[in-house]
């Protein structure tokens, strides 16, 4: 351990530098050589400006219990600066703000069902959390809690899961006990149907949002679309990452992402930079903000709604005024009987999804793995799971390509070789003498 001091010559510690705010070192000291107990000293700044907390414990015996004794203190000062910086929270209270913030999110009238039960199930099962600050909830503690719920499906013990990391992101929480937790029996499954829009509705929705936001919807659903790049990469994109080639060609310099939850920029999902190409239509577009820059450092314009989270319900607004997609009305209704339609809960993030389908299943098809170049996505075997996301017409468009009916494929009539009786008569040419 590189924090550690040698243990076969005590004389050799240093008490290094003196702490400072953002400062953390462990000392682990020989108490008594020839009992062979260690000292174990732990500085950490909890408040910014303040004395460092310090946290020291004697008469260990062995170097491995001292060890645990350093993690158990990291640990233990982790959580109090995490309670200082944040403002921690009891269990209970940590829940209320964030059901508040979700049905803050989304029309009460209009809640998922599911969302409903498991927020019910999350309250009943999590009881005993009540009285417990959020930062005492431990990785274990919610293992034990989501893998031992009797009698329920492994996919209902992964929505608690996913509920309890998503109260600690909405309060504002780094630390996250759910995040990595693995449920038994468990295997993710795509079930959801790409909510899917033709190049047609595509098309139509881009005039429509240009006619009705040019500086701002507008721009976003058309750069989205075009370059297939996820929401937080599109609001990092600054002028520095647009290049161009020798050949005159333009490209996106994808090296950072928006992280809407942590409120920071980061790299992007995949870890890596890459280039994404750029339509002549977009260049055009492009060269046009370049004339009137919305913001001296970034491409695309700061917008409210984007923000805030709400581009999707702008897009489906947009939708429905073009009566692609049903009214508010319909879709109440289809859901009390049970009727899904994918176009109806369609998010922004799906122009994504949409962008890449087209590109793989098109007229003008594109190679796999120029594709998941393009799009950013760590493995082949994810971009090919947008082609089996094929919409009706797509699919019929398929089956008429097989199709034998056209004439096209039908070669000309050719004189029958077979009697009614069904002999079948020798049409090789016979010399004649």
């Amino acid at each position: 351990m590189a924090d550690e001091q040698n243990i076969d010559d005590p004389r050799t510690k240093k008490r290094g530098k003196k702490p400072t705010a953002d400062y953390v070192e462990p000392y682990i000291y020989w108490h008594d050589r020839k009992e062979k107990t260690y000292k174990v000293v732990f500085y950490m700044a909890i408040a910014k400006g303040a004395q460092p907390k310090t946290l020291q414990k004697s008469d260990i015996k062995g170097i491995m219990e001292a060890r645990r004794v350093v993690h158990e203190f990291r640990n233990q000062l982790l959580k109090q600066k995490e309670r200082n910086t944040v403002g921690d929270k009891k269990w209970k209270n940590a829940c209320e703000f964030a059901f508040k913030k979700i049905a803050g999110e989304k029309n009460p009238e209009t809640l998922n069902r599911d969302e409903y039960n498991t927020r019910v199930s999350l309250e009943k099962h999590t009881k005993d959390w009540e009285n417990l600050y959020a930062t005492e909830i431990t990785q274990q503690m919610v293992s034990d809690l989501v893998n031992g719920i009797p009698d329920t499906a492994a996919a209902t013990k992964n929505k608690i899961r996913q509920y309890i990391s998503r109260i600690y992101q909405l309060n504002g929480f780094k630390i996250d006990p759910a995040k990595q937790i693995k449920i038994r029996g468990y295997k993710k499954t795509n079930t959801r149907r790409l909510a899917g829009l033709t190049r047609f509705e595509i098309k139509k929705l881009l005039d429509y949002a240009k006619e009705k936001d040019p500086n701002g919807f507008g721009l976003l659903f058309e750069f989205s679309y075009i370059t297939g790049c996820r929401s937080g990469e599109l609001w990092a994109l600054e002028w520095d990452n647009l290049v161009q080639n020798e050949d005159g060609e333009y490209f996106f310099e994808i090296k950072r992402s928006y992280n809407w939850y942590e409120k920071r920029f980061k790299s992007p999902k995949n870890g890596e930079i890459r280039r994404v190409g750029l339509s002549k239509g977009l260049v055009t577009t492009i060269k046009k903000l370049m004339l009137n820059k919305p913001d001296p450092k970034f491409i695309l314009p700061r917008i409210k709604e984007w923000e805030h989270g709400q581009a999707s319900k702008v897009l489906r607004k947009y939708l429905q005024e073009l009566k692609i997609i049903s009214s508010y009305e319909v879709i109440k209704q289809e859901k009390m009987d049970g009727i899904k339609n994918p176009k109806n809960t369609i998010r922004f993030h799906d122009l994504r999804g949409i962008s890449i389908t087209h590109s793989l299943a098109g007229d003008k098809k594109i190679d796999l793995s120029t594709v998941m170049e393009r799009v950013g996505h760590k493995t082949m075997s994810t971009t090919s799971l947008y082609l089996k996301k094929i919409e009706d017409h797509q699919n019929i468009s398929a089956a008429n390509n097989l199709d034998f009916q056209d004439t096209e494929f039908n070669p000309p009539a050719e004189k029958s070789t077979q009697t009614a009786s069904g002999e079948v008569i020798d049409m090789t040419k016979k010399k004649t003498t």
